[in-house]
């Protein structure tokens, strides 16, 4: 039985896709196509030209050979937030394709500018979003965390995406790639694709700051997610331009995991092994909960509980569970959303349709001009592992307790993506050579950027003031991973990047994260009320009133913070960073 993880939308793209392939192109060499040219593959138009290596000290092979390709003048005018309707200032900047060559096409370059709310600015705080295709206007959200700290924010959206010159095509819909558009955009844009790139990204950012900064005027950076990558980048471009960095939920320098079910399958068994050592937990799902789930995987694949939510059951269990070990403040949620899946009682049938049928509030997320071609033309290109076919993304789920199908989804695209694949040169897929301080962070729960693959991380930062720091029981992105209900921001996070902002060369206290607490997994009876209705997460009683006791705490999340709670579990599968 194949899983339900994906719209039927995607699926028929993909054989569309392969159709159009199948017929036949002459794109350039699949594999070579970047390996001549370009500032992301060794050093600007016409590869190996320019001037001759001897006569360039200590070159780099991304160095452009001769003259930087101007930029145009950087005027913020007030603008809105289209979803949140924040007032920040804006401009579209005019910079090149191709930093290496003055006379290549010109594209929009989008920054948001949100000023700081303090009496006096402490300089400017860049936050560079994840994805990748992804635009910034998400992290407009968080932006007044760094405001009121006393920084003006600026969150750029990336070439290729949002209200920079995107990659983007009227016939193709949310979230579905077409393939006219596929075409017309390798027509428009021909070997230019190149440069929609994490390179020419970071070159974007560092050029805008070299033009606006101020004298003396500190510049730090936050990148989250496929954000640390675009900020890696960036810091090997311009070790020296930033005054501090932070990077939280880290993509590896080689690129991010594409073997995300493997990592959220490893998050998996350790949280299902944390419920077995918990006594309550382990009272619901035995004390062997991997087994307990592994026998629950069997028994919904041959129609147990079909009553309740028809073909949508094993769907349903796999995003919940999957989105739930990743997030402390889910935890308990997904565990009981299981565990009433298994019972199957006529209440938890009852309850179990409304969960997942019922109505949900709007996502916290604004809407968003993402670009699913720019998401792939980076994946494949900066991140793919070639001998990962579907085949094999198959071979390798089949240890897996908890799958996802995300691998062997994108090797699927893979195999009829029809753009070029352009090679990053191998000096830039390692971590930067910088000295400047940084605070690096990354979750023990997060599955999208784990902590397998971070191995070498202190190794490669050594510099003074640079410093590592696992957080225990934080998802991806740890400052925003089991946040406070007052704040938006996880307490312990907040006051580590508070003090490293305030000073980054002085000694960090990390002490806090001693004292996270684990997650309780009975969950309170105010949450079960929400979500639920009844008294308990696990059971289906009910008492006639609330007792003053059971009364929400102070720092309780209100209704609307609860129904997002319960929107995150049943968002589809995550295939993105």
């Amino acid at each position: 039985m194949i899983r339900k993880t994906r719209s039927l939308p995607a699926a028929v793209v993909l054989a569309s896709a392969f159709l159009l392939v199948a017929c036949g192109d002459d794109t350039p060499d699949r594999e070579g196509a970047g390996g001549q040219g370009g500032s992301d593959a060794g050093g600007g138009s016409g590869g190996g030209g320019g001037t001759p290596i001897e006569e360039i000290p200590d070159p780099k092979p991304w160095d452009c050979p001769g003259e930087t390709a101007p930029m145009g003048d950087v005027d913020f005018t007030p603008c809105r937030d289209h979803f949140t309707g924040a007032r920040m200032e804006c401009a579209s900047i005019d910079v090149p394709l191709n930093w290496c060559d003055p006379t290549d096409a010109r594209l929009s370059f989008f920054v948001r500018r949100l000023v700081t709310t303090a009496n006096e600015s402490k300089g400017q705080l860049w936050m560079l979003q994840g994805g990748p295709g992804s635009p910034g206007d998400a992290l407009v959200y968080v932006a007044p965390f760094f405001q009121d700290l006393g920084f003006d924010v600026y969150i750029p959206d990336y070439r290729g995406v949002g209200q920079s010159t995107a990659l983007e095509c009227a016939l193709g819909g949310e979230g579905e790639l077409s393939p006219f558009c596929l075409t017309a955009l390798e027509t428009k844009w021909g070997p230019g694709l190149e440069h929609f790139s994490t390179t020419a990204a970071a070159r974007d950012i560092g050029h805008v700051i070299e033009a606006i900064r101020g004298a003396d005027e500190p510049v730090y950076v936050w990148g989250d997610s496929y954000g640390t990558f675009v900020g890696n980048r960036y810091l090997t471009l311009f070790p020296e331009q930033p005054t501090a960095a932070i990077l939280d939920g880290i993509c590896p320098a080689t690129g991010c995991d594409v073997r995300m079910d493997r990592s959220f399958d490893e998050v998996a068994r350790n949280m299902l092994d944390y419920c077995g050592s918990d006594p309550f937990c382990s009272s619901r799902l035995s004390s062997d909960p991997q087994a307990w789930f592994a026998e629950l995987l069997d028994a919904v694949e041959r129609g147990h509980c079909d009553a309740a939510l028809g073909e949508y059951t094993e769907m349903a269990l796999v995003n919940v569970v999957s989105n739930a070990v990743i997030d402390p403040q889910l935890l308990a949620m997904g565990f009981s959303f299981a565990y009433r899946l298994d019972r199957c009682d006529p209440a938890d049938q009852t309850i179990l349709r409304n969960f997942v049928f019922g109505s949900r509030s709007q996502s916290n997320f604004g809407p968003g001009e993402s670009s699913e071609y720019l998401y792939y033309h980076v994946l494949f290109s900066e991140f793919w592992d070639d001998v990962l076919t579907p085949a094999q993304a198959r071979l390798e789920a089949e240890d897996l307790l908890l799958n996802r199908q995300t691998t062997e989804y994108m090797a699927e695209v893979r195999e009829v993506w029809p753009w070029p694949v352009v090679r990053t040169d191998p000096g830039l897929m390692a971590w930067a050579d910088t000295k400047v301080p940084l605070l690096l962070l990354n979750g023990t729960l997060d599955g999208q950027t784990p902590l397998s693959g971070l191995a070498d991380l202190d190794e490669a930062f050594t510099a003074p003031h640079q410093q590592f720091v696992v957080v225990p029981w934080a998802g991806h992105v740890t400052l925003l991973s089991g946040a406070s209900h007052q704040t938006g921001t996880n307490p312990c996070v907040a006051t580590m990047v508070r003090s490293f902002l305030r000073d980054p060369t002085a000694p960090l206290d990390t002490g806090c994260t001693e004292s996270i607490a684990a997650p309780d997994l009975a969950g309170s009876s105010y949450l079960a009320r929400r979500v639920y209705g009844t008294d308990s997460l696990w059971d289906n009683v009910v008492t006639s009133a609330m007792s003053a006791a059971e009364a929400p705490a102070a720092d309780a999340p209100t209704d609307a913070e609860v129904d997002a709670l319960r929107e995150r579990l049943l968002r589809p599968a995550r295939t993105s960073w």
